[in-house]
């Protein structure tokens, strides 16, 4: 989506992402950390990391085109469809749901745990790997191993969805 900012008798388009899928898991992680901050550095972040447009021309914009840009943002993220996807491509490489839960081992349900107590944000890349494993074979059978670092490129609203389930 492009916005249009005028400064100084000059007009500039900036691109806005154009859909909450185009937000990765590691800007996802970028922007639950900005709620530690104050308003006003919270937006400064938020329009940073969802926009190209330069933060100290940010900082310049009066509240009326802020909040235009976060009217936008937010609408976009209300607009869009939270939903499990039970297989991711990362890479090329497809990534499976873990097919049972109930048949998880002690060892992940203890992983688990601990990084949702650790904190969903500073944890989620660890949490997918291991909610998600590399589809072997399309059985529901089947164990796989996750690297936790694939994670941090995932887009879209499936973060948004785990944090329903925990």
């Amino acid at each position: 989506m492009k916005v249009k900012i005028k400064k100084k008798g000059k007009t500039k388009s900036y691109n806005l992402i154009e859909n909450w899928g185009g937000v990765t898991l590691e800007k996802w992680i970028e922007l639950i950390s900005l709620d530690k901050v104050g308003h006003s550095q919270e937006a400064i972040g938020t329009i940073k990391a969802l926009s190209d447009i330069p933060e100290d021309l940010i900082k310049a914009l009066n509240l009326n085109d802020i909040n235009n840009i976060m009217s936008k943002l937010s609408k976009l993220q209300k607009d869009e469809e939270s939903e499990l996807r039970t297989i991711i491509t990362i890479d090329g490489e497809e990534y499976g749901m873990h097919p049972d839960l109930s048949e998880m081992t002690l060892g992940e349900w203890a992983d688990l745990e601990t990084f949702i107590t650790n904190g969903i944000e500073n944890n989620m890349p660890e949490i997918m790997s291991v909610l998600y494993r590399p589809v072997l074979e399309k059985s529901e059978t089947v164990r796989r191993k996750v690297v936790k670092s694939m994670f941090f490129s995932v887009s879209g609203p499936l973060f948004d969805y785990f944090l329903t389930i925990f």
